[in-house]
């Protein structure tokens, strides 16, 4: 939600909330490394960075959007610093 919030009211990216009951792609490897995070007292979240396309993940047809990539940049360097800013 915290990602969530920067992203939509800081940097005013188009943003859309997975319902609860959806893993988004998320995989097993994400579950323990976030897990793991967490133990330690760190703070994880998942989210997935592209254009709307036709095609599931993992499949020889998806099409990624590399102009998404920006984006992504952008969620990860304003999420990192709204915790550092709080801190």
């Amino acid at each position: 939600a915290r990602v969530f919030e920067v992203c939509r009211s800081k940097l005013g990216l188009n943003t859309e909330m997975l319902p609860d009951n959806s893993n988004g792609g998320a995989s097993e490897d994400y579950s323990f490394m976030s897990d793991r995070v967490i133990s330690l007292g760190g703070q994880s979240c998942y989210f997935m960075n592209m254009s709307r396309n036709p095609e599931v993940i993992h499949n020889e047809l998806f099409d990624f959007a590399e102009e998404s990539l920006i984006n992504g940049v952008k969620a990860f360097a304003g999420a990192a610093a709204d915790v550092m800013i709080e801190d």
